[in-house]
């Protein structure tokens, strides 16, 4: 079993991850083969850049 230090959960964090999982499913979709791993570095790239509204992630 690993263990990770969590980040806090804030209201950002929360919108990072959605906007990531968002993409992802319509990267699935439109037929494109998305791994859970790639969602998952997705979604610390997303949150590394600090990114919280639609409008910054497109």
């Amino acid at each position: 079993m690993r263990w990770a230090i969590q980040a806090p959960v804030t209201e950002r964090s929360v919108r990072s991850r959605l906007l990531a999982e968002d993409f992802a499913r319509a990267l699935r979709i439109a037929g494109l083969p998305v791994s859970p791993g790639a969602v998952l570095d997705a979604i610390a790239a997303v949150e590394a850049a600090r990114i919280g509204t639609r409008e910054d992630f497109y």
